[in-house]
């Protein structure tokens, strides 16, 4: 009887941090079978925040100690390297100087095939401050990610908007794209025991009655946190306990500090960094605001509407993807403050009956982003690819 070997799989990431990219990959990780697959992971950068929580599920840790772009060719050939040394049956990498990395390293250790996760719009003109703002780096590394792409045995793009855009700018085929949305990991959503929810409640410095608008991600300009600001003096004319508690870090953290003083409101925000109890602030919460500019498909907005929150956000593509026909979400034009203040002070004010049918449709999202359905989708993308060249992919329809 002829044994199956599982496949050796080499996740390439940026880092071990807890950014959506990583928490998503940890979902999938947790849910694929040991006897189906054999996990190993590579990250260039020095954060390993999530160290721990990605140590039980994968054989092998391989820092390649990149503390920029100076770093990557030589990151890039120690990954060659161990590819050449452990042959894994395929590789699977995340944003773009990782999944760069990997097509090269591949191309020197004998063309394992490569699996693409695209996690955001990478190319949008909105993205440009990922670039340091220069249109001209954008266009050098997409035109590296669209040559470098053509090795690339299999495309996962986490947002029908992520596929069409990426299809378009990398010269990608549809049927080589598979859309598999980021997961919600059940432990963002799992009740919250009423002690921790008022230890995080003291911690915050938050008064029993305050209204907490809650937004959850790295602060950069992107996420557009100073919009909220902005707002946050017309909200608390008619809402005067709102609290703005923003759960990340980020290079405008300081920025952000600086516009609620000039604006008389800095104590009516909370900057507490990265926490490690996020579902209570999920459930401490009132309202999720999140007027991104930009998005891949946003792990943030999924756990919070799979926690019942209603929320205010930005009306783009892929946030319609995860909230369309929501009775407790509002979409708003982006940079929008005016509509931001009115749907905030909105739902603020709705009373219990938004946000019990908030409650009522977070079942919902947790069935439609379940890691372990969509864990299964990438078991099965991951599977093809290593079974032989490129093909058409049956699975490429929108998911329902």
């Amino acid at each position: 009887m002829l044994i199956r070997r599982p496949l050796d799989v080499l996740h390439v990431v940026e880092s071990l941090g807890q950014g959506g990219a990583e928490q998503n990959l940890l979902a999938f990780l947790r849910c694929l079978p040991e006897d189906r697959f054999r996990n190993h992971i590579a990250w260039l950068y020095d954060d390993t925040r999530l160290l721990e929580s990605f140590r039980p599920h994968v054989n092998t840790l391989l820092p390649l100690g990149a503390r920029g772009s100076k770093d990557l060719l030589a990151a890039t050939l120690a990954l060659a390297g161990w590819m050449r040394a452990n042959r894994p049956s395929v590789v699977h990498a995340q944003l773009v100087m990782p999944q760069l990395a990997a097509r090269a390293a591949s191309l020197l250790a004998r063309r394992p095939p490569v699996v693409t996760t695209w996690q955001s719009a990478f190319y949008v003109p909105e993205a440009i401050t990922d670039y340091g703002g220069s249109r001209l780096r954008q266009e050098i590394v997409r035109l590296l990610d669209r040559l470098s792409g053509r090795i690339n045995h299999h495309f996962i793009a986490v947002s029908e908007f992520v596929a069409s855009h990426c299809s378009e700018k990398l010269g990608v085929s549809r049927d080589r794209i598979t859309v598999i949305h980021n997961a919600v990991d059940p432990e963002r959503y799992q009740a919250v025991q009423p002690t921790d929810l008022a230890r995080a409640r003291a911690e915050l410095g938050l008064a029993k009655d305050a209204k907490v608008i809650l937004t959850v991600g790295r602060i950069v300009i992107s996420k557009a946190h100073a919009d909220v600001i902005a707002a946050l003096s017309e909200i608390r004319r008619r809402v005067p306990e709102a609290v703005f508690v923003v759960a990340g870090d980020g290079p405008l953290r300081n920025a952000l500090v600086a516009q609620a003083e000039s604006m008389g409101l800095a104590g009516a925000i909370r900057l507490p960094g990265l926490r490690k109890d996020v579902a209570a602030l999920y459930q401490l919460a009132d309202l999720f605001a999140f007027p991104t500019r930009f998005e891949g498909l946003s792990v943030a907005l999924v756990e919070a509407l799979a926690n019942g929150l209603p929320a205010v956000v930005s009306d783009i593509p892929q946030n319609r993807e995860i909230g369309e026909g929501m009775e407790s979400v509002r979409f708003i034009p982006v940079g929008d403050i005016g509509a931001l203040t009115r749907a905030a002070v909105d739902l603020l004010t709705a009373g219990t009956s938004l946000r019990d049918a908030a409650r009522l449709r977070a079942q919902e999202l947790r069935v439609r982003f379940g890691s372990a359905a969509l864990a299964a989708r990438f078991a099965d993308t991951l599977e093809r690819a290593a079974s032989g060249p490129p093909s058409v992919n049956a699975e490429s329809q929108p998911d329902n």
